[in-house]
């Protein structure tokens, strides 16, 4: 297979961007970062949940 028969089935930048679009109906995303320090996160506004 030559490199322009290979390159014709390659998505483009724009198609690749529009694939992994997020849809708007999806949920929020949540990020959990476990090692923080309790004053780092309350310093930056992140919530904070105590372990027991």
């Amino acid at each position: 297979m030559t490199r322009a028969e290979r390159a014709h089935w390659r998505f483009t930048w724009h198609q690749r961007l529009a694939r992994n679009v997020r849809p708007s109906t999806a949920s929020p995303v949540t990020l959990t970062l476990h090692g923080l320090p309790a004053t780092f996160a309350h310093g930056y506004g992140f919530a904070f949940l105590d372990t027991a």
